[in-house]
């Protein structure tokens, strides 16, 4: 008579060693993977609390530096041109750089010829792929211009309006950035003059009617300041109206301001922004 094997099923003791063991290694390779994933996370934030100090260590010293500029200008008498100031500063040298508004591309008044011309140059498009934007830039601000009933002066408000233009993505934008303004006058045209060197360059080689020779008018300036750290650059930026009499008893006032973290390795995305 065969009596039933009723532990036919049950592991032996091998293989339930071996099952553990298994157990034990699918554990240790989860956890080797959170502590991975941990590890990275921390790296992230002690890099972007890295990048936050350097912003904000490099826009005090950079407003400091651009304060002494103003200063310098002061005691000479004389209002700013397009020119850079080198100043000395908490153990830094800060190049200021003032730019003339007269020089530069007014987002809100700039013809098709001159997009074109800046998109070739500053941001290295073609000149089919260029000339194709450029339109699409002026259509899409006429657009705007109707949508806002008559606010026929200044449709956009700030350079960031450009990036509801189809196919002008970010990386395009900061390329053109140094060049741009968003200003409420008339002027088409940019001034020989008070212009960047390589803005100037680019519109006598594709759009020499889109110079004047007229200096600055107006008195707006924007001030970059380029504020060198260990492992990169803070660039500053303020807007500045220079004017005979203010509140202040000063013969500027001082608008918006902002700054940019650039690595000394690239990174992704390039660069930080901080603006108060």
């Amino acid at each position: 008579m065969l009596v039933p094997h009723r532990n036919r099923h049950r592991a032996t003791p091998r293989a339930q060693r071996g099952m553990a063991l298994i157990i034990v290694l699918w554990m240790l390779a989860a956890l080797s993977l959170f502590v991975a994933s941990l590890g990275g996370l921390v790296r992230d934030q002690a890099r972007q609390a890295s990048v936050q100090r350097n912003l904000m260590q490099g826009q005090a010293v950079g407003e400091a530096a651009m304060y002494l500029a103003l200063q310098q200008l002061q005691q000479e008498n004389r209002r700013p041109a397009a020119e850079s100031i080198a100043v000395a500063f908490a153990g830094y040298t800060v190049q200021v750089r003032f730019q003339p508004w007269s020089g530069l591309v007014n987002i809100n008044q700039a013809p098709q010829a001159t997009w074109k011309a800046l998109l070739q140059g500053a941001a290295g498009l073609g000149a089919q792929q260029a000339g194709a934007l450029a339109q699409a830039i002026v259509d899409a601000r006429e657009r705007t211009r109707k949508e806002q009933e008559g606010a026929f002066r200044q449709p956009w408000a700030t350079l960031q309006d450009l990036l509801q233009v189809p196919g002008l993505g970010y990386g395009i934008y900061i390329r053109l950035q140094p060049y741009l303004v968003a200003s409420a006058r008339n002027a088409r045209t940019v001034g020989q003059n008070t212009a960047p060197p390589e803005l100037l360059r680019w519109l006598q080689a594709q759009a020499p009617e889109q110079l004047h020779a007229g200096g600055d008018s107006d008195g707006l300036y924007t001030l970059e300041a380029w504020v060198p750290l260990p492992d990169g650059m803070v660039r500053v930026q303020r807007h500045l109206s220079w004017q005979r009499q203010t509140s202040t008893g000063l013969p500027w006032a001082l608008l918006a301001s902002s700054a940019v973290w650039r690595p000394a390795v690239p990174t992704h995305p390039a660069e930080h922004h901080l603006s108060p």
